[in-house]
């Protein structure tokens, strides 16, 4: 009963994704003359510009994927069902202050393409300062706040069934306030086509992380997979930093600017 239930969620996802596939297709036939779906035809030559920035973006997501389910297989293979829903319920919540960053970061992304597009450096450079250190200090007092509330919320949220493992949340919460650093800068680099080697490079360093966690993950428990998150982000935040000072043309992106 169970392993057809288990197929209906796979066949009714699978739906929606064709769905929302057909969608695009045709979304992208009425706004993008070079394109046709029916009859079906496009022009290489106008569109191959966008291949390179277009594969370096799939990139991102391939390696979001892999940190999403890769540590949580790790996690149960090694440590068992209770740690991942201790694992799931903690990025759960946490997440919460990246979808804020992120809604914040798809109100700027237009104003970062315009800007560039005109190239307005100075007020790509003011754009972006004004952001960076808007989410850095929005993830900072949000994470501060999950940090002394975040056994009590989750006492209500799981009915006292899950309770927060130090030092494992504290060291998730320091990784997800560089990321919400790190952010900005990727969210630059979409609205500029100026990804580069970035995406590459977070994909290589998604694996390097679940690397890491098969094989330090018995001795670390949790804790082991809250230090590679955090080296992980670290790594990102030089890498998205070094990237995006090519963008705005000079060393605005010194360390001593970004909070």
């Amino acid at each position: 009963m169970a392993d057809g239930m288990i197929v209906v969620v796979a066949l009714i996802y699978l739906l929606v994704r064709l769905v929302q596939f057909i969608f695009v297709l045709f979304d992208l036939t009425l706004k993008f003359k070079d394109f046709r779906l029916l009859p079906f035809g496009f022009n290489f030559k106008k569109i191959s510009y966008l291949l390179k920035p277009g594969l370096s973006a799939m990139t991102i997501y391939m390696g979001q994927n892999l940190l999403i389910q890769g540590l949580v297989s790790i996690i149960g293979i090694a440590l068992g069902s209770v740690q991942v829903v201790l694992f799931s319920t903690t990025r759960t919540l946490v997440n919460m202050v990246k979808q804020v960053v992120g809604i914040i970061n798809l109100s700027i992304t237009s104003e970062f393409s315009y800007a560039y597009g005109d190239r307005n450096m100075p007020l790509l450079r003011k754009l972006f300062r004004i952001t960076n250190r808007g989410n850095t200090l929005m993830a900072f007092l949000m994470l501060a706040l999950l940090y002394f509330l975040g056994h009590w919320i989750f006492r209500i949220w799981t009915g006292g069934k899950v309770d927060i493992l130090e030092p494992f949340f504290l060291l998730f919460l320091i990784s997800t306030l560089f990321s919400a650093v790190w952010n900005v800068h990727l969210v630059l680099l979409v609205a500029t086509n100026r990804l580069g080697y970035s995406g590459i490079l977070f994909l290589i360093n998604a694996f390097l992380l679940i690397v890491l966690n098969a094989i330090w993950i018995k001795s670390w428990g949790l804790t082991g997979v809250a230090v590679s998150i955090l080296l992980f982000e670290l790594a990102m935040w030089l890498i998205m930093m070094r990237t995006t000072r090519g963008v705005l043309q000079d060393g605005v992106l010194k360390p001593r600017l970004l909070l």
